[in-house]
């Protein structure tokens, strides 16, 4: 029972994003393995909103909603998440470098207050 193209339209069918099946155009739920289908359709799935989680909150944690997202296209889901992380390394490099920058400060202070005869 798998819906066919109208006559005429050379568009293929819509496929279903899990199992790669033929769904209707105004079905909900895959009929072969029953995944739903309207994915895209929630606001963390667009690139703005992919974009200020991941600069905010998330990180590197949001890749798979990168790739996840039906209203992206391919190239689109590769700039993004290789622009996530980027910005990953980027904040995990700045990390590294005020905690040593941090534990040289301590150090000092520690080696100060020795000279000057404190415990």
């Amino acid at each position: 029972m798998s819906p066919e193209p109208a006559a005429g339209s050379s568009a293929p069918p819509p496929t279903c994003w899990a199992c790669r099946g033929v769904v209707a155009p105004g079905d909900d739920f895959c009929r072969h393995c029953g995944r739903r289908q309207m994915r895209g359709d929630t606001w963390y799935y667009q690139a703005g909103w992919i974009l200020f989680l991941a600069l905010t909150v998330l990180g590197p944690f949001a890749l798979p909603l990168v790739w996840r997202s039906t209203r992206l296209s391919r190239s689109d889901k590769w700039i993004l998440g290789l622009a996530i992380a980027a910005y990953s390394v980027f904040v995990l490099a700045l990390g590294a470098w005020v905690f040593a920058l941090m534990w040289r400060h301590f150090m000092e202070i520690y080696r100060l207050r020795s000279e000057l005869g404190y415990q």
